[in-house]
C-alpha cells in the first residue's frame, strides 16, 4: 500500500495511475471510487467566545443524513441535506482563550457525479426500556436535490 500511495503522489491524480511494465508498455489505472463518488467538504469553525476561527477539508464518498431528527411523518430529502449541512455548535477546544465549543460551517468544495446519501435511520437514547429503535419515516426523494446554496464558488 505505502508504494501505491507514492505512485500517487509523484503522478498528482488520486483518480488515475499510470504504470510501465517490464516491456516499457504504459497502463493507466483507474480508481473508479474516487474518480465517481468522491466529494470535498470544508468545515469552518469560529470559536464561541473569542471568535478565532479555522478550517480543515475532508474528503468521504459517504454523505449521511439523520432522520430521527425531523418530526414530519414524510421527511423531503432536500430537508434532510439541508439540516446535515446546517450550521452546530460542536466541541473544539481554542489554543488561545480556551473557549470549549465552536459554531461549524459545512460547505461542499468539490461534488462527485453520483453522490451515495446514507439514511440513519435509528434514534439512540439513554434512557427508556429500549436503548435504540427504528426510525419509520417515509422519505421524499425528488428527482434532484439542489445543492448550490452549500457549494463554495471558486
Amino acid at each position: 500500500k505505502g508504494n501505491i500511495e507514492n505512485l500517487y503522489e509523484e503522478v498528482g491524480d488520486k483518480s488515475k495511475l499510470v504504470l510501465k511494465d517490464d516491456a516499457d508498455t504504459t497502463h493507466t489505472l483507474t480508481n473508479l471510487v474516487d474518480t465517481n463518488f468522491l466529494y470535498e467538504r470544508e468545515e469552518q469553525f469560529a470559536r464561541c467566545s473569542c471568535g478565532a476561527k479555522s478550517q480543515s477539508r475532508h474528503t468521504d464518498v459517504s454523505f449521511f443524513c439523520d432522520l430521527s431528527q425531523s418530526t414530519l411523518p414524510c421527511v423531503p430529502l432536500q430537508q434532510l441535506v439541508q439540516q446535515t449541512l446546517a450550521p452546530e455548535v460542536r466541541e473544539r477546544r481554542c489554543e488561545g482563550c480556551g473557549c470549549e465549543t465552536a459554531t461549524t460551517t459545512t460547505r461542499l468544495v468539490r461534488l462527485p457525479k453520483v453522490l451515495v446519501l446514507y439514511l440513519k435511520r435509528y434514534k439512540y437514547s439513554q434512557s427508556g426500556p429500549a436503548p435504540s429503535r427504528k426510525v419509520t419515516r417515509l422519505v421524499d426523494i425528488p428527482e434532484t436535490v439542489n445543492l448550490s446554496r452549500w457549494l463554495v464558488k471558486m
